[in-house]
């Protein structure tokens, strides 16, 4: 599990600046923009940067609910015309 210090009287968990945690299988956010920040501020701090590949939402709502992340040098599809 990761190092983050949860607090249950508040809506997101509390980490600590100095802290360093890395992403790991099976971590949970409690929304779509808390685990994009979560995830571009780990590759800023390793030294790369990232994007959208591809982003999912909710049946019925504009409301994101998932998105595969990928390194932001990464190739684009190329459209067929």
């Amino acid at each position: 599990m990761n190092n983050a210090t949860e607090d249950t009287n508040h809506e997101s968990a509390t980490i600590p600046k100095n802290m360093k945690i890395e992403p790991c299988i099976g971590m949970e956010f409690n929304s779509y923009d808390d685990a994009y920040a979560f995830c571009n501020s780990y590759a800023k701090e390793v030294g790369f940067g990232i994007r959208v590949l591809n982003s999912y939402k909710r049946k019925g709502s504009k409301e994101k609910c998932g998105a595969i992340l990928c390194c932001g040098c990464q190739g684009y599809k190329i459209e067929k015309k």
